[in-house]
């Protein structure tokens, strides 16, 4: 007869959903940003996953502009904010 072998415990389930971000949490990670942002922090701040944000990126359907710096994609962080509600809106008339 042979012994059973030692049992391993089950390894938690990876949530594939995105973290629930908080405008204050998107006021912190902007506030530290530079004049653009990675494709990491953009997909945190969209709720979406990384791997989404560049697939969306490649396709020209990610919702913000999306600059080619050789082999890094970055975000201008002030359209990032635009497309987040995080600025005002200035008024289009001449006073």
């Amino acid at each position: 007869m042979t012994k059973p072998g030692p049992t391993r415990s089950a390894a938690p389930a990876r949530s594939t959903t995105a973290p629930t971000i908080t405008s204050a949490d998107c006021n912190v990670l902007l506030a530290e940003a530079g004049p653009t942002v990675g494709m990491a922090v953009t997909a945190k701040l969209l709720g979406i996953h990384p791997k989404t944000a560049y697939d969306l990126a490649a396709r020209g359907e990610l919702g913000v502009p999306v600059l080619r710096l050789g082999r890094k994609l970055r975000v201008p962080t002030a359209e990032l904010k635009r497309v987040l509600g995080l600025v005002e809106q200035r008024g289009g008339g001449a006073a």
